[in-house]
């Protein structure tokens, strides 16, 4: 049995679920044909040369890693030499290239799965944002003499509106000064016909629900003084609270250092200690953690500093964010891209393992990570 290589694809980005990408950003097929079939896959992080060869001769349908043609100058060749040579290996044994790249940076893998429990948190806890929505309610604004206001506020309560919860009558005034002059025919409240008039008058806003609203126009006609009622009626947008999915966040059992929790990450992504920095208060604890995504659409500062969290692990920041959580005390683990993507991709390895359609499909799956597993 086996998949087309469009539905690996196709199941790397239902696994991946990565956010806030163009459609050139997402999983692609670098070699090969959609309609091929797939058996053996073997997964990686970069394709280097002198390691590729030894990984094509298990007769494997598929490659799948995190950058196609790595431009990384320990390999030893300029970049184009180093891209013919991949693309060389690949064509010659009949292997279809498969990278994740931005995909593989933006998915929840590198939060949520990666190292919740490697920092050995308990708890999940949301980190939401807001999204704008639209609304079911409408401002309605009406324009009326001083001393009118409450009459056109409670028949907009009458018909429904006025009201923000367990709170009725709720409308706001602002004084100002009216203009007009009234036309042969007109029949004025106050003032004659040619001759221009001001009235102090009262600008009265307050919310009411779409489907009320023209009741509640009609029950302001019947009490307004004037002959012609100025009003506006506007929709309203909302904010609604939804988890932002590119950050996991959980409490620790007890307050530890700032200091172990980044030793945790490094041990658990297995870099070096350059590669994990901190960023706080000498002898700063930590007991709430946030974990973000390698790759964000933008930072949610905001919404990471009001979810409590003391501790925020992320990749590389900018000045901006890290002068922002450093005035609210906030600790940050700093952890370079390379060491995160590859225990990202290692846990993406596992996961396209244990897929329902892949196994189903008896499509064999091989993480090969550093050289002594190759050789294994």
């Amino acid at each position: 049995m086996s998949v087309s290589l469009q539905r690996l694809l196709d199941i790397l980005s239902d696994i991946l679920e990565p956010v806030g990408l163009t459609p050139y950003e997402a999983p692609r097929i670098d070699l090969g044909f959609p309609s091929r079939e797939v058996r053996r896959v073997a997964v990686v992080f970069q394709p280097e040369p002198h390691r590729l060869a030894t990984i094509v001769r298990g007769n494997f349908d598929a490659l799948v890693c995190y950058t196609s043609f790595p431009d990384d100058p320990s390999i030893g060749m300029p970049f184009g030499e180093r891209t013919a040579e991949i693309a060389g290996i690949l064509a010659e044994t009949g292997t279809a290239l498969v990278s994740c790249g931005a995909a593989l940076e933006a998915s929840y893998l590198s939060s949520q799965l990666l190292l919740f429990d490697a920092i050995q948190l308990v708890d999940s806890l949301p980190v939401e944002t807001e999204e704008i929505i639209d609304s079911e309610q409408m401002k309605l604004v009406v324009f009326t003499p001083v001393g009118h206001e409450a009459a056109m506020v409670d028949a907009i309560a009458r018909a429904g509106g006025a009201r923000i919860g367990l709170y009725s009558h709720c409308a706001f005034y602002t004084p100002g000064t009216g203009t007009y002059t009234p036309e042969p025919g007109a029949k004025p409240w106050r003032g004659e016909v040619g001759r221009p008039a001001q009235a102090e008058e009262v600008r009265v806003e307050a919310r009411v629900p779409r489907e009320l609203a023209s009741y509640a126009l009609e029950l302001v006609h019947q009490v307004h003084p004037y002959e012609k009622v100025a009003f506006d009626l506007y929709p309203l947008v909302g904010l609604a609270p939804v988890p932002y999915v590119q950050v996991a966040s959980g409490r620790l059992k007890r307050e530890v250092k700032l200091l172990t929790v980044a030793n945790r990450v490094r041990r658990h992504l297995m870099a070096e200690r350059s590669a994990v920095r901190v960023e706080g208060q000498k002898g700063a604890t930590s007991k709430r953690v946030a974990i973000c995504a390698l790759r964000l659409e933008e930072m949610p500062v905001r919404a990471l500093i009001a979810s409590g969290c003391d501790t925020v692990v992320a990749g590389l920041l900018s000045n901006t964010a890290l002068d922002a959580f450093q005035r609210e005390h906030i600790g940050v683990v700093q952890v370079a891209p390379v060491p995160l993507a590859r225990a990202t991709m290692r846990e993406f390895s596992e996961c396209l393992t244990d897929d329902e359609e892949i196994k189903e499909a008896e499509v064999y799956v091989e993480w090969f990570g550093d050289e002594t597993e190759v050789g294994a």
